[in-house]
């Protein structure tokens, strides 16, 4: 993220960089392959779970994901036909942008104490740790350190 121009009304830049890390892509074929197994590897959902539904792409036939589904086909369907969901973060990671204290590198006088210097995705609902986040870093703050 990033300033557009010198116009404080002009939204800022968003490059959200998704799957640009080997941790990115390594977390959503993992957890793909997992879903994969759940529903078409499991006697008790055979029944009731015949194959993957692609999505319908722009003018694109996606061939449906299997349980032999390479981690190849897995990125690229990801690639193609992913969206963020409602929990962002990590825009202002931890050790890149905010020190261990919430303090941004560079800026004086500045904490940040939400979801974005969390520098991995939380594996559930973020609100407890979001709560956690905010306490230890007002502790920081009353503190005086």
């Amino acid at each position: 993220m990033s300033i557009k121009s010198d116009n404080p009304s002009d939204s800022p830049l968003i490059i959200p960089g998704y799957l640009s890390t080997e941790l990115d892509r390594e977390t959503l074929v993992h957890a793909t392959k997992r879903t994969l197994a759940a529903l078409l590897g499991t006697e008790s959902l055979k029944p009731i779970v015949e194959g993957e539904s692609p999505p319908p792409g722009d003018g694109i036939v996606f061939e449906p994901l299997t349980l032999g589904s390479s981690d190849k086909a897995i990125v690229e369907r990801i690639r193609q036909t992913g969206t963020q969901h409602a929990h962002s973060g990590g825009t202002a990671a931890m050790g890149k942008v905010v020190d261990t204290e919430g303090r941004v590198l560079g800026v004086g006088g500045l904490r940040v104490a939400d979801a974005s210097i969390v520098p991995i995705p939380i594996g559930g609902h973020p609100q407890a740790t979001l709560y956690a986040v905010a306490e230890q870093i007002a502790g920081f703050v009353v503190g005086g350190m």
